[in-house]
Parts: structure tokens; C-alpha cells; sequence
């Protein structure tokens, strides 16, 4: 009768007749609702109950039994069942039944989120593993070695906000770059991304650190949504002079640790992806003179509110611990102890230590390409192009596109950067080097003047032959420049460098002298010829 009351509702109903034929039928049907009598043949319900639990702890029980007994009803009740005396009352016993039918569709709603939660998740998973690979493949490069430049960047999650890019220019320039996008985690890593190909690129190309910063903020500018930008530290190091450029947009300042004197070089700028494109002037970069020995010293945010906020009590400020470190432990010294706190912000760091110029070398993991043998570039440029701020970089990439320079020959980078732009300034330009030493911002008002006149340049002409040759049997790349300038005197290269200007000044000289297998003046001076050994 059961059975036929509770079909004709609608449910689908299966019997069994004794206790053990239940549990097998359980096994079998699987059913949302199990009614049970107590006492029934080979097994009674107590028992079938025990061991359906044993394989579902949550299928609903209900007991019909005519045994009034408060025990059995206890037993029932802590197998997590349900219990109804008889005779059987329909209306109690369809009250029972929806609210279990009401259970089971909340426990599925339940399962069925979870699922999709899970699945979610999973697809998360996936999709945070393929971003980070990209990314950390977008972030290797040049590795400089620990003993001239440490960083590190470490996120508050999976994904950081901060990178650290570090490059090396044609002529052996390091460029240095530490940007903190606003917030955290993928946002915050994905609006670092466009950074990347074009601080590499142009770095490699040999573009000055002003274009890379307004090249990187003009992009940035266009990609990101609004009130989305980008802190940035940057500096660019001639290891031949000392000379660092240097610039911090919206960042904590760099430190500058000098002997026993740590001096800051505050912000001065807008974060990149703010500044409007026509306001060149926010990308001029301030120049500073480092010596051997000189701590450089980027920090992120990140890092330096965590330490404001949860070390300053015990080690005092940061800046008061770097002067207590030994100037080559500042870098895991600091991270030792901020480590020790919990951290809330993505945070990174770098010390660049001034060394004597490191030696040249391919970048790990680059390719090297072979020169062409006996190859040959010659270029005839006029007042306009040589007037064009990447023209240096143009010729270059252009003798390397033809494969006559190999890209990883740093030392001929340098030597044509330093003939290159000696012809440029001293013999079209008329610029003198006394300028730069004349005062203390003697290099920014050479640059100023440099840039006033390439502005006003109607006359001159500087031809640059590159080939790919040999020198006395060995493998040699031939630079010849001639300029249209006045030349100069040569036997100044070889007199005494009694004033600190002239020995100053003919640094780059020496430098290319040392370098180079044999360099030879012509005419007035104007012409030069150099053989830069090619690298095995």
C-alpha cells in the first residue's frame, strides 16, 4: 500500500524484503529516501541502518515501526535517522519526506556550486601557470654578475607588481630599471608587461635612458585604463666615466652610499603612463659621478613602508641600518631582516656596486652570430641625419642586421660610441669637453648645448665605414670615420696631461687605444681608423 500511495505522487519506488535484500538493493538503486521498518527478516532495521551508513553517511532514514521502545528510538536517532511510530499518519509522513526532498535539493544546489568552484579554480590554476611562465620568460635577459649589480622582487602572491629589468647597451652602458605597477597581483603584473619588450629593445639598440622612460610612458599611457600607472626607478651607468644617469617617478628615493655618507636622490617625476607626450621635459634625467666603491640603491615601496611600519622600532630607519652594514652585506642584510615580517606588498631591491669597468661578454643565453667575412658598410650622413637623437643606434643596428657586427661585441660598441660622438661633438658640433668640468652641472649644460646645437644644424658631414676584415692574421673589425670638422691636434693625445681637464677629457681616447689592435689619425685630424678585435 506504501509503495502504490507513494507512486501514485510520483515517485518511483523499489522494495525489498528483508533487511540484507535493503542493503543490496541500496547498493544497486542508489535511492534519495530510504523508508525502513525495524523489524524485518535475516536483519533488522538497526543493523541494515549501521551498514548502509558504512557506505552513506547522508542518505535520509526513515524508521516506521509499531515499538514504542525509547532505546530503539535513541539507536535510530544516533544513526542519523528519522523515526515514525505506527499506525502510519500520511500527512506526517509526507511532511517528513519534503522536508528530506528538501535537504537533498539544497545538498545538491550545494555539490553543484562546489563543482563549479572547483572547476573554477582548477581553471585558474591553469591560467595564473601560463601567465607567470610568460612573464617570468619576458623578465630573463641580461644577468649581470652578483659582484656588480644584486635584486631581487619578491610578490605578496603568485604574481608580483614590481620587476627589476637590468640591460646592457651596444657600447656597454647597464641600464637599470626598477618599476611598481599600482596594486597587486595579475592586474598589477599584467600592466608591467608593455614595459618589458621596450626597455630591452631600446636598450640593446643603444637609445639613451631619456627616450626609453618617454618611449615607455607614451606606451603605457595608451594601453592602460585610467588611474592605472607605474613607480619607476631608473639609471643608467657609463662604467668608463662614473657617470650615472639617473630618474624616479613616484618611487622612494635612490640612496647613494659613499664612503661613510649615504645622500638620497629623491622623486622628482610623475609615475610613467600619467605624463602627457608632449611634456618632454619630465623624462630629463639628472646626472650624478659615482667612484669604485659607491653603493647604488633602488627600493620599492613595498619594502620601504614594511620596514617604516615593522622594523623601524628595532633597527632604526633603513637608512640607519645601511650605514651600519658592511657596504658589500647591505643587500642580504636587508632582505634578512625584512624577511622576518610579514609582508602585505609586492617589494623589490637592487644595489649596484661600482666596480672598474666589468670585462665584455655575450649576455647568457644569447646567440652568437658569426660576422660575415670581409663584409663591408659604408655610410655618407648629412646635417639632417646626423641631427636624428638615434642616428648612432640606426648605423649600428644596421652593420649588425647586415651580420658585420656581432651583437654580443661590446668592446666595438664602445669604441665606436666613443669616435662616433667625438666626431659628432668635438668636430661638427664645435663642443668642448671643458664644458663638462667647468662646474658642478657641467655635463647637463654640455648636454643642454649639445642638443641646442644638433636642434640648429644645417652644415656638416660624417662618413662611417664598418668591415668585417682582419688585423696582423687575427679577426678584426675596421671603423673608419672621417668628419667635416676642423679636426684637431694630435699630438695633444700624446703630451703631458698636466691639467685634470685634459686628462679628464682624453679618457675616451685612452680607452680606445686600449682597446683597439691599432688606431690611426689622417688629415687634420678629422679622420680616424680603427681595428676592434672581433670576439672568438
Amino acid at each position: 500500500m506504501m509503495k502504490m500511495l507513494l507512486g501514485n505522487m510520483g515517485h518511483e519506488v523499489v522494495t525489498a524484503s528483508d533487511g540484507l535484500l535493503g542493503i543490496e538493493t541500496f547498493r544497486q538503486e542508489d535511492p534519495e529516501v530510504i523508508l525502513m521498518d525495524v523489524m524485518m527478516p535475516n536483519m533488522d532495521g538497526i543493523e541494515s541502518a549501521r551498514r548502509i551508513r558504512e557506505i552513506s553517511a547522508v542518505v535520509p532514514i526513515i524508521f516506521l515501526s509499531a515499538a514504542t521502545d525509547s532505546g530503539l528510538m535513541e539507536q535510530a536517532l544516533r544513526l542519523g535517522s528519522d523515526y515514525i511510530t505506527k499506525p502510519i499518519q500520511m500527512p506526517q509522513l509526507l511532511d517528513k519526506l519534503n522536508a528530506h526532498f528538501r535537504t537533498i535539493l539544497a545538498y545538491r544546489e550545494v555539490l553543484a556550486q562546489k563543482k563549479e568552484v572547483e572547476q573554477l579554480h582548477a581553471r585558474l590554476v591553469d591560467e595564473n601557470t601560463i601567465a607567470s611562465h610568460v612573464l617570468t620568460r619576458m623578465l630573463s635577459g641580461f644577468q649581470p654578475p652578483s659582484e656588480i649589480l644584486q635584486y631581487t622582487v619578491i610578490p605578496s602572491g603568485m604574481f608580483s607588481g614590481d620587476i627589476v629589468l637590468v640591460g646592457a647597451t651596444p657600447s656597454g652602458k647597464l641600464n637599470i630599471l626598477l618599476a611598481d605597477a599600482i596594486g597587486h597581483g595579475l592586474p598589477a603584473a599584467f600592466s608591467l608587461m608593455p614595459i618589458v619588450p621596450a626597455f630591452h629593445a631600446m636598450t640593446k639598440k643603444g637609445f639613451p635612458l631619456e627616450d626609453i622612460l618617454y618611449e615607455i610612458n607614451h606606451t603605457l599611457k595608451n594601453v592602460l585604463p585610467i588611474g592605472q600607472f607605474v613607480a619607476a626607478t631608473a639609471a643608467a651607468l657609463d662604467w668608463d666615466t662614473g657617470l650615472c644617469k639617473t630618474w624616479v617617478g613616484a618611487n622612494p628615493g635612490l640612496m647613494l652610499l659613499s664612503g661613510s655618507r649615504l645622500s638620497s636622490l629623491p622623486s622628482t617625476h610623475l609615475a610613467l603612463g600619467i605624463t602627457d607626450d608632449r611634456n618632454k621635459e619630465e623624462f630629463v634625467c639628472e646626472t650624478i659621478q659615482l667612484k669604485p666603491g659607491d653603493r647604488l640603491i633602488f627600493a620599492s615601496d613595498g619594502l620601504v613602508e614594511a620596514w617604516d611600519d615593522n622594523v623601524k622600532g628595532q633597527e632604526g630607519t633603513l637608512e640607519e641600518f645601511i650605514l651600519a652594514c658592511s657596504p658589500a652585506e647591505i643587500f642580504d642584510s636587508v632582505l634578512t631582516v625584512w624577511k622576518r615580517y610579514h609582508q602585505h606588498d609586492d617589494a623589490s631591491l637592487a644595489v649596484l656596486h661600482m666596480t672598474d669597468r666589468p670585462t665584455g661578454g655575450k649576455s647568457p643565453g644569447e646567440t652568437v652570430t658569426r660576422p660575415v667575412e670581409h663584409a663591408r658598410i659604408t655610410l655618407d650622413l648629412n646635417a639632417g641625419q646626423l641631427a636624428k637623437p638615434e642616428i648612432f643606434n640606426m648605423v649600428l643596428d644596421a652593420a649588425q642586421q647586415m651580420g658585420i657586427v656581432d651583437k654580443t661585441d661590446s668592446q666595438f660598441g664602445v669604441v665606436f660610441s666613443e669616435l662616433f660622438n667625438n666626431a659628432l661633438d668635438h668636430g661638427i658640433l664645435g663642443l668642448s669637453s671643458e664644458t663638462k668640468y667647468a662646474a658642478a652641472d657641467g655635463f647637463d649644460d654640455y648636454i643642454r648645448l649639445k642638443q641646442a646645437r644638433l636642434a640648429s644644424l644645417t652644415e656638416g658631414r660624417m662618413s662611417v665605414q664598418i668591415e668585417a676584415t682582419e688585423f696582423s692574421g687575427k679577426p678584426a673589425t675596421l671603423l673608419r670615420i672621417v668628419d667635416s670638422g676642423p679636426g684637431f691636434d694630435q699630438t695633444l693625445l700624446r703630451s703631458a696631461t698636466e691639467s685634470v681637464v685634459k686628462a679628464t677629457a682624453g679618457r675616451g681616447c685612452n680607452l680606445v687605444q686600449s682597446i683597439s689592435l691599432q688606431v690611426t689619425y689622417a688629415g687634420s685630424g678629422n679622420d680616424v681608423t680603427a681595428y676592434i678585435p672581433r670576439p672568438e
